[in-house]
């Protein structure tokens, strides 16, 4: 059986940082606590290029 899956939008937010491209190297953000949201987080930050994950785990 195949059904349709509702994906919540998960979004990045900050006070001081008004963009991607302005977050500085090594700087502290704050993940999920949960397996699910944790994986799509470190996926999103993944995708802006602010890390990089390796592959396979």
């Amino acid at each position: 059986m195949i059904a349709a899956t509702h994906i919540e939008p998960l979004g990045i937010y900050s006070r001081k940082v008004k963009s991607l491209a302005d977050v500085p190297a090594g700087a502290t953000v704050a993940l999920p606590n949960n397996a699910t949201n944790l994986s799509r987080a470190l996926n999103l930050l993944q995708a802006d290029g602010l890390i990089s994950l390796r592959a396979g785990l």
